[in-house]
């Protein structure tokens, strides 16, 4: 079993691949960045399932995921508040 620090470690940085990733391919097109972050957690999935079981792999994965919509969640919530036509904070309900 890995230590916890390098099961968050390969989490976080699978994370900040999905939001890298399709910045870096935004001429080939919206499709082909999923694609890569899907075949990039397939393989980290699988050589951390060869290395070090499959207790580890899940779990490195699973954060890897969770990281992951959780930041476009809120990647999603702060671009809502900060849209210049109509400013959430600036509402009165």
């Amino acid at each position: 079993m890995l230590p916890d620090i390098l099961i968050f470690a390969i989490g976080a940085t699978l994370a900040a691949s999905a939001f890298l990733l399709p910045a870096g391919l935004r001429s080939a097109g919206h499709h082909a960045g999923h694609a890569l972050i899907v075949a990039l957690y397939i393989v980290a999935f699988t050589g951390l399932h060869a290395l070090v079981g499959t207790h580890a792999a899940f779990a490195a994965v699973l954060l890897g995921l969770i990281i992951t919509v959780l930041s476009k969640v809120l990647a999603i919530n702060f671009r809502l508040v900060q849209v210049a036509n109509h400013p959430k904070h600036r509402r009165c309900y």
